[in-house]
């Protein structure tokens, strides 16, 4: 059930229950009923299976639920409830949806999304809904895509907490305002922790990652040009070091340097004059069959805070890390290795403010 307009809790408890029942064998009864205890939730979901056995949900209805409030409504309602809890909105988001399934909590909205658990009588429902909230509610900032934005998920991953808003800005050489719409963001999804005075003190790097690439992938959100170096990725290393133009590695290549788990057979590498890189490399316009695809950057960090060795620029693990995630071929376990290094190294590439 989709909608353009705001969804009464009246229209999602009927949505529910429909859907509660469709999904079941025709000998099964569903209703709904008052909570036992004012201290509940309003509703119950009693569900009866045909051999009389009935269990219990007692559904918490939210006009919205964020991340963060996740384990708040949970652990209110293990205080006054022993009945399983289901949650109910018009929309929830993927990362809500998963905070409520480490929880334990079922939960349904208005979009379609259903997952519904009990254990006697054992009951088992999925259903996929809307990825988006279809009401487009405007918020501050609603992605992480943008230069600005990824400028931003660099720093709060790179510079280990506690710090401000103001003192990560200057430290990152980003504006305060794109750090603070971020950060609100982060919040709301449940990637940071903050104190009474919006200082950050902890920041989950790993989740956020993966919920950066979500919305910015890199040869969507970056003009790039595929090449072909016929000798190969140890011809373009030594090339490469020969360089006078601006340039930083990442993909496949950084990554066997870093947490390598085989021959890396493309290279991916930024640079703001890729025309100029790719004639002083010798590289052939291809692509149909590339192995160098030469990307220019919109973020700035894509070529800051970079890292030498053996003479060659390489991105940040942070950076090569996200570029991976969403790459070709074996690119995924490559990001694996690479995020499996960063947890046993924090002290290697986060910094200090």
């Amino acid at each position: 059930m989709v909608r353009n307009i705001v969804i009464s809790e009246t229209d999602l408890l009927a949505d529910l229950t429909e859907r509660t029942r469709k999904s079941l064998p025709p000998d099964w009864t569903i209703s709904l009923d008052p909570a036992r205890d004012p201290r509940q939730p309003d509703i119950l979901l009693e569900l009866s299976g045909p051999d009389g056995r009935k269990g219990f949900i007692a559904i918490e209805c939210k006009r919205r639920l964020d991340p963060k409030d996740v384990y708040t409504v949970f652990r209110n309602h293990l205080a006054h409830s022993a009945d399983p809890l289901m949650v109910l909105a018009p929309f929830l988001s993927q990362t809500a949806r998963d905070r409520l399934i480490e929880a334990g909590v079922s939960f349904a909205d208005g979009t379609g999304n259903l997952r519904l658990v009990l254990s006697n009588p054992a009951v088992f429902l999925s259903q996929q809904g809307a990825v988006k909230d279809p009401t487009r509610e405007k918020r501050p900032l609603h992605s992480l895509k943008g230069p600005a934005a990824s400028d931003v998920v660099r720093a709060f991953c790179e510079w280990r907490p506690p710090y401000g808003v103001r003192e990560l800005a200057q430290t990152a050489g980003i504006p305060p305002a794109s750090v603070s719409r971020v950060a609100e963001l982060l919040y709301r999804d449940d990637l940071i922790e903050r104190d009474d005075r919006g200082r950050i003190l902890t920041v989950d790097w790993e989740r956020l990652l993966q919920r950066w690439v979500e919305d910015c992938k890199v040869l969507v959100a970056n003009d790039h040009r595929s090449y072909f170096e016929p000798r190969g990725m140890s011809a373009l290393i030594g090339k490469l070091r020969n360089s006078k133009i601006a340039y930083s590695v990442t993909g496949s290549l950084a990554a066997s340097k870093i947490a390598p788990i085989a021959e890396p057979r493309l290279a991916m590498i930024y640079t703001e004059e890729p025309t100029r890189l790719a004639e002083t490399l010798g590289l052939r316009a291809n692509e149909t069959n590339p192995n160098v695809i030469l990307i220019c950057p919109k973020s700035k960090s894509a070529l800051q805070r970079t890292q030498e060795i053996d003479g060659i620029t390489y991105a940040t693990p942070c950076q090569v890390a996200a570029d991976l995630f969403n790459g070709p071929g074996r690119s995924p376990q490559e990001a694996d290795a690479i995020i499996a290094w960063m947890r046993n190294h924090e002290d290697v590439w986060r910094k200090s403010t």
